[in-house]
């Protein structure tokens, strides 16, 4: 069974802010951040199987629909 790529598809994107990752054994401590087509950052977080590293992510936008900033909190590991 094909799977996505997470990371290429943050790496071909062009309009992408954000790519949460689901029901998978892969697991993310910490959001990782790929550059997309036009050299802007795509957020990326698995939260691993059953979610056991859930997490909040806080994006602020500008008046343009750039990111200002960005935050992550852990809300909850198993």
């Amino acid at each position: 069974k094909k799977r996505v790529d997470d990371f290429k598809l943050a790496r071909l994107s062009e309009n992408v802010d954000v790519i949460l990752g689901g029901y998978s054994k892969i697991e993310t401590r910490n959001p990782k951040i790929v550059l997309n087509q036009k050299k802007h950052e795509v957020i990326i977080n698995h939260t691993g199987r059953e979610g056991v590293a859930f997490k909040s992510i806080e994006i602020i936008f500008d008046d343009q629909g750039k990111k200002n900033s960005v935050s992550f909190k852990k809300l909850f590991q198993s």
